[in-house]
């Protein structure tokens, strides 16, 4: 008997699986005799898909392209770990930083503290802080950190955002271009100023006055610096003041700059600083003169300076006396009642015979101070009884507490004073009211001896109908008399509106009103000439007229000496043929009608016409013949 069993059953892991099951395999036909046997088809189930994978043979170069992504992230993940920088930041006081706070530039996280410890000698708190890759720049010598935390004080408030949320460093990056630095000495206060670049001073005061780091230094009303030390000086004697200057404010640090302190002050002859009643005390500056050396030490003054400012052009004088006669330092220097300038020191002489007063005399005055000019004391106040009461007189409040110096040239004037004359204050002369000596006075920028126009108050009034009501109107400005009787001014102040009932109007103007009509006025180019009736005595000379043909240095006039504006030349520029004022210069509406006189050589070159809130030249050289 044959044993063997047929192959397919003796192989117990083939399993024929019926059609039904798989119906892409369709059954075979019944083999006819002519065809010859075809195996039959079979599926092996297997039980290890991972077998079945193992078996696929995955090709090689998947696999090398997986180990190489898996390099690449290492890589690239330890070369971000390797960039972080971190940085060493010391404080004097920790003010409750922590591990896992922020440092923010500008409002945003650039960075995360990491450690906060003590150092060895206890003296100090150093701050680990770890910067993110994109804040690496900050790493840069000049960069500055401080903990914002609350401040209120007089001067200013801050970091109160960091009542309610978590404490945080600020920073302020260091210029540009400087060395790598990673370990860095913290600011206890916030810098008032954010600017990179800086310039530090150092000034010794003898009192300190409350002043304080971050108090703020001031030019001109304008903050330009800061306070970021105060220290006692070695022998005890003073106090050493380190400033920072911000770039507007370093033309500062050179030679003849003086400091103070600003603070209240209440005195006999004014009251001043009390601004920092509420803004806290700060440092004042005056500028040193152009151009002077450069200096980084400085005396600070324990008083404010007399004169703030002394104008190129003025005259510096002295004056002797057998005593003091109750005048102080910064009291005025009077002429007819009118300051025209004051007393810088008051001092004995070198050899202690006489007192010693030095005065100065702004620029637009010198011209007053001739040789024969006489000096004499004004301080107090004069009382007198008599059957009419009693009569008290002095020349102002001024004078009365901190004294003053009058002065007064007789007829004829001599000649001009120079820088340094000694005068000698005398008894006041009887009949000094009786000088009348006519010397030209003004601006120091025209020639020496040039004068001012005199500009005339112009009101011209009038009425016009609006829905069947009359109006009143009015239109003011300035005008000018020539010495041929003749009234110019721009065209709405000689010449009546359109609107204007009867074509009337009335021109009111040295004390006196006129009667105006359209035809009695010549008009050119805005400009309006106007003949007098009357003869009024002086008046603008005809040759004292020019032409303006470029932008040269100019002189607005209002009314008087006082009221003058300097128009520069790079604020005048040329429109179609036609010299125009630049709009962004602006003159006050007062302007309207004021002369411009040249500053080389003084003549009336042009009248001021405001329209729209826009100022222009019209010029005058057209009416030079009457």
């Amino acid at each position: 008997m044959n044993d063997k069993k047929p192959d397919s059953a003796a192989d117990d892991r083939t399993t024929e699986l019926p059609a039904e099951a798989h119906p892409e395999v369709q059954p075979a036909s019944p083999p006819s005799a002519s065809d010859e046997a075809v195996p039959t088809a079979s599926i092996h189930a297997e039980r290890n898909l991972l077998v079945v994978l193992w078996r696929q043979r995955p090709s090689r170069v998947w696999i090398l392209t997986g180990l190489s992504l898996l390099l690449a992230i290492g890589l690239f993940w330890s070369g971000l770990r390797s960039s972080t920088t971190t940085l060493t930041v010391c404080f004097k006081q920790g003010h409750g930083i922590k591990p896992g706070d922020r440092l923010r530039h500008r409002g945003i996280d650039v960075g995360e503290v990491t450690a906060v410890t003590l150092d060895p000698e206890l003296s100090q708190v150093n701050v680990v802080i770890e910067l993110s890759a994109a804040a690496d720049a900050l790493a840069r010598q000049g960069s500055r950190f401080w903990i914002e935390r609350p401040r209120i004080s007089l001067a200013r408030v801050s970091g109160l955002e960091t009542v309610v949320g978590a404490k945080h460093l600020g920073v302020l990056p260091g210029p540009a271009g400087r060395p790598r630095q990673t370990t860095f000495q913290g600011d206890e206060n916030p810098p008032t100023l954010r600017d990179s670049e800086t310039l530090t001073i150092l000034v010794r005061f003898v009192e300190g006055h409350g002043l304080a780091i971050g108090d703020v230094v001031k030019f001109r009303g304008i903050v330009v610096g800061e306070v970021v030390q105060i220290a006692l000086t070695e022998d005890l004697n003073g106090i050493d003041v380190h400033v920072r200057l911000a770039a507007s404010g370093q033309p500062l640090a050179r030679s003849g700059t003086r400091f103070w302190i600003e603070r209240p002050r209440v005195q006999l002859t004014g009251v001043s600083g009390l601004d920092t009643l509420t803004s806290g005390q700060h440092l004042a500056a005056v500028a040193g003169p152009a151009g002077a050396a450069e200096q980084r030490v400085f005396d600070g003054l324990e008083e404010p300076p007399a004169m703030m400012e002394r104008q190129a052009g003025g005259l510096e004088i002295v004056l002797t006396s057998r005593d003091r006669q109750g005048v102080t330092r910064g009291a005025p220097l009077t002429y007819r009642g009118l300051d025209v300038g004051h007393i810088v020191s008051v001092g004995l002489s070198a050899d202690a015979s006489q007192i010693e007063m030095r005065a100065y005399v702004e620029p637009a005055y010198r011209n007053l101070i001739r040789k024969n000019s006489v000096f004499w004391s004004v301080g107090g106040f004069d009382a007198s009884f008599g059957f009419s009461g009693l009569e008290i007189s002095s020349e102002s409040l001024a004078t009365i507490a901190a004294g003053g110096v009058a002065l007064g040239t007789p007829d004829p004037p001599g000649a001009l004073a120079t820088v340094g004359a000694e005068f000698e204050l005398e008894d006041e002369p009887a009949d000094w009211r009786r000088w009348t000596p006519r010397i030209p006075v003004g601006a120091s920028t025209l020639p020496r001896g040039a004068m001012l126009p005199q500009p005339e108050r112009l009101a011209l009034f009038w009425q016009q109908r609006f829905l069947g009501l009359t109006q009143d109107n009015q239109a003011r400005g300035w005008g000018l008399l020539l010495a041929d009787q003749r009234l110019i001014a721009p065209a709405d102040l000689l010449l009546p509106p359109s609107a204007a009932v009867a074509g009337v109007a009335e021109l009111q103007f040295g004390g006196k009103k006129v009667a105006v009509r359209g035809e009695l006025v010549d008009v050119v180019d805005g400009l309006a000439v106007r003949r007098t009736d009357e003869s009024h005595g002086g008046g603008w000379p005809l040759d004292r007229i020019r032409d303006m043909q470029a932008p040269e240095d100019c002189l607005v006039v209002f009314g008087g000496i006082g009221d003058t504006r300097s128009l520069p030349a790079s604020r005048l520029r040329i429109e179609d043929g036609e010299l125009t004022i630049d709009p962004a210069f602006t003159l006050p509406a007062d302007a309207h009608g004021a002369s411009v006189v040249a500053a080389r050589d003084g003549k009336l070159v042009a009248l001021i016409g405001r329209e729209a809130g826009r100022s222009r030249l019209l010029k005058v050289a057209s009416i030079r013949k009457p």
